[in-house]
């Protein structure tokens, strides 16, 4: 819990006061409950956003929510979790469509808005539809209430220049463009003879990993991290990125910065 103070009292110091997460992050709201425990006291100073939903890519760490009483849950616990009353973003967090399209779910979360239990609600779409132009979901956003729009984007995942972005732009959706350093193997810090631990998400897909490293080592442009942060800049009004230190926090600052 210190490491986490310490980080979020480098980022108020710095000037970034949003914070990401997510109840599926780690068992039983995990990091949800760090960051309650860290923020105490100074909740007011930052916005923070988090997700439902969970079951990434098959990971089996919860089950979708599917009745009224499965978002109130969800979303109680993660108000219990963040020791708050309120949230400033709740996403949607990377589902099919089968588990997205819920009149229910949305009129429930839109009272929550009306209420001031949630201030806005956003979509952080799941990347495997976005790699196959799959845009069901982006395009009942705003039927739902949704306002923000989280998306895979980096120089090696681009997919989402397609049709995610160009779409958002037009509609007036928010875009948050998250791993903008695909893990950190755009930072400049890594190359093929990198090692990975095996329960390093690096490490356990490796050939993607080896495949983005092999494009990094071809590509004519210094990839590192301002070059990559800055082009993602381009393209979104906001990223999403993880940082275990304020050393690492102070390095996306500065990359942002330029």
């Amino acid at each position: 819990m210190k490491d986490v103070s310490k980080i979020l009292d480098f980022a108020l110091e710095q000037g970034v006061s949003e914070i990401d997460t997510a109840s599926s992050y780690g068992d039983d709201h995990f990091v949800e409950k760090l960051l309650g425990d860290a923020l105490a006291g100074n909740r007011n100073k930052f916005i923070i956003a988090s997700k439902f939903h969970i079951n990434q890519s098959g990971n089996n760490k919860g089950l979708a929510v599917k009745t009224i009483d499965e978002i109130k849950n969800d979303l109680t616990n993660t108000l219990d979790s963040l020791k708050t009353d309120y949230l400033d973003l709740y996403y949607f967090h990377s589902g099919i469509d089968e588990i997205f399209f819920q009149d229910h779910i949305w009129m429930f979360l839109n009272e929550m808005v009306k209420l001031g239990v949630i201030k806005k609600l956003g979509l952080s779409l799941n990347h495997g539809l976005v790699k196959l132009g799959s845009n069901k979901q982006l395009l009942g956003a705003k039927e739902y209430g949704i306002s923000v729009v989280q998306t895979v984007l980096n120089l090696i995942s681009r997919e989402a220049m397609e049709f995610v972005i160009p779409f958002s732009k037009k509609e007036n959706l928010e875009i948050y463009g998250r791993m903008p350093l695909a893990k950190g193997l755009l930072s400049g810090n890594y190359s093929l003879a990198s090692i990975f631990a095996e329960n390093d998400p690096r490490g356990k897909d490796l050939k993607m990993t080896e495949q983005i490293l092999q494009k990094v080592a071809n590509d004519e442009r210094k990839i590192n991290i301002d070059y990559a942060i800055q082009w993602a800049l381009d393209y979104t009004q906001k990223i999403v990125i993880g940082v275990k230190t304020p050393e690492q926090l102070h390095g996306v600052i500065s990359a942002a910065n330029k």
